[in-house]
């Protein structure tokens, strides 16, 4: 099992108002050809959801993978993400389970 957060923060060229994401990551390999990985992320400053939404918000299922791989020469992935976020676009390896497959 593994375990990681990350922070990241933003803000627009125009003066626009700072925001910030943080998303946590279980890793888990269920079994030996089965592997998971669950993201909860929460958003937070002005103006996440919308101008008129200027509530705090709430953690949510920021993504969700399964890797199967039943050989070693064929890997079967299923990925889910719910994007709220420009600061979701730029993180490199999303879907890389790399660090949980030995």
């Amino acid at each position: 099992m593994q375990i990681t957060s990350e922070i990241s923060f933003g803000t627009s060229f125009n003066g626009g108002p700072a925001q910030g994401l943080q998303v946590t990551r279980l890793s888990y390999q269920l079994a030996d050809p089965l592997a998971v990985r669950v993201s909860i992320g929460n958003t937070f400053g002005s103006n996440f959801g919308g101008p008129s939404n200027h509530k705090s918000a709430s953690p949510f299922l920021e993504g969700l993978d399964l890797s199967y791989r039943p050989f070693n020469s064929m890997l079967i992935q299923v990925h889910y993400q719910d994007i709220r976020s420009p600061l979701q676009y730029s993180r490199p390896g999303y879907g890389d389970f790399s660090s949980v497959w030995r």
